[in-house]
């Protein structure tokens, strides 16, 4: 039963206090503390994913899908005009139906036969290719089959896939507008609730703010309902950097006359593929701790929907998965607990304190019985190699990146006959974060921990 008290902590009587380690590398770009008013509570949604297994759906709680580099483009759907194969696709929508993940799904690239130039190559192969369409129709009566087919079951369209980069986009800022424009219109017809996102810009690669401005001036926002980017970090940044970066999109967005939410539709950390001639590698044991802290900076910049590269992915970004893409790692398992912590928070400020230690204040409405709520977060600091930090003497030290184990029983709330939900804690080898768990008590009859 949820019940409207408000948790309180004894160490200042606030919000519940979500602390982020690790202060920027020496010499790094410092990222600008954001003093947010306490918000709207952080939703379910809000922690997304790319790459999974329709077949196999993962064992941590994504909240919503994106459907790129998932055999749903437009060759997939349409290799010859008129010709469809919606397996690929039904099976997605299917598996994400039956768990409550709503679905984004990113449009273009072209194939071959609808291509204004064929020839462009694309990473994909085969038909497909990262040229515009030839003709208008042929990419509105694509748009139109889709949407209709799927009505009422695809959340939204994201009109491309970073179109600044030249793999995934040969065209003009100007042409992708008018092409966006089109789509929006044709999913707002045929399904009024569904939302149009535009192009998923990856910001932080050259030129990648510079083509979004020419984009707007175009009028590319004509008809959209959220602004879609690309936060990936450049090597040396702290996850706490991503805030500038949205800082800037909703910026240059506003600007360029979009007032409307941004949506964060890729992120990761490194390069981590053994044929990368230029690879990025994450040691392995820093990856609980980046995850969490780029979803923290992420929520703390009122970005409202993030989703991670990938579940199942081996090419790009931090590995969730082992090799046969079902195993969590570490990361994977911080992944799962960040959902778990975050969701239904309501966050609050966001920055340094005097010892360079970053802070978000996490506020909740309700801990009523629900042992994995967030509320059992209490701290994540600097531990410099520590791995228990200060705990509730009563809780052993929970990990990130799991391990520990969580305590049993627990104090009453102040109900007779209701048990407060058990405390948690944690602790990250290496990622130079732990999480503490301080005493806790509500309003009016609570007891504390």
């Amino acid at each position: 039963m949820r019940r409207a008290s408000h948790v309180r902590l004894l160490l200042g009587l606030a919000t519940l206090l979500a602390v982020l380690a690790l202060a920027p590398p020496t010499g790094a770009p410092q990222p600008a503390a954001l003093e947010l008013p306490v918000s709207a509570p952080v939703p379910r949604t809000a922690f997304g994913m790319n790459q999974v297994d329709p077949a196999a759906w993962p064992s941590v709680p994504v909240g919503a899908l994106r459907l790129w580099d998932s055999g749903t483009a437009w060759p997939d759907l349409e290799p010859a005009r008129g010709t469809w194969d919606w397996s690929r696709l039904d099976a997605y929508v299917d598996a994400a139906t039956a768990h409550g993940a709503p679905v984004l799904l990113t449009l273009g690239q072209s194939p071959q036969w609808a291509s204004a130039r064929p020839g462009d190559p694309s990473p994909y192969g085969g038909t497909t290719t990262p040229a515009e369409p030839a003709g208008a129709s042929d990419w509105t009566d694509y748009v139109r089959a889709v949407v209709t087919r799927y009505r009422g079951r695809i959340e939204a369209y994201e009109t491309w896939n970073e179109p600044n980069l030249r793999s995934f986009y040969t065209g003009s800022p100007q042409t992708l507008a008018a092409l966006s424009s089109a789509a929006a219109a044709v999913v707002h017809e045929v399904d009024p609730r569904a939302r149009v996102v535009t192009p998923g810009v990856a910001w932080t690669s050259p030129g990648g703010p510079e083509w979004f401005d020419a984009f707007l001036a175009a009028g590319g926002a004509s008809g959209a309902d959220v602004v879609g980017f690309h936060a990936y970090p450049r090597e040396g940044w702290a996850p706490e950097q991503l805030a500038d970066v949205a800082a800037d999109v909703r910026a240059r967005a506003v600007a360029g006359g979009a007032h409307l939410p941004l949506w964060d539709t890729e992120t990761g950390w490194g390069h981590t593929s053994p044929t990368d001639p230029h690879p990025w590698l994450v040691p392995t044991a820093d990856g609980p701790g980046l995850v969490a802290r780029t979803y923290l900076a992420l929520v703390a910049a009122q970005v409202p929907r993030v989703y991670w590269y990938g579940f199942t992915n081996k090419a790009v970004g931090l590995w969730l998965t082992g090799d046969d893409g079902r195993t969590l790692s570490g990361a994977g398992t911080a992944w799962a607990q960040a959902a778990r912590w975050v969701a239904g928070a309501r966050p609050g400020p966001y920055g340094p304190d005097g010892s360079g230690t970053w802070r978000l204040e996490l506020g909740y409405d309700d801990l009523d019985g629900r042992g994995e709520r967030p509320g059992r977060l209490g701290a994540v600091r600097r531990g410099a190699g520590d791995r228990t930090g200060a705990h509730d003497r009563a809780a052993p030290p929970r990990r990130l990146a799991g391990g520990g184990r969580p305590r049993g029983g627990g104090a009453r709330d102040g109900r007779a006959g209701a048990a407060r939900p058990a405390l948690r804690s944690c602790s990250s080898e290496r990622s130079g974060m732990t999480c503490d768990t301080p005493r806790l008590a509500r309003h009016g009859r609570g007891t504390t921990g």
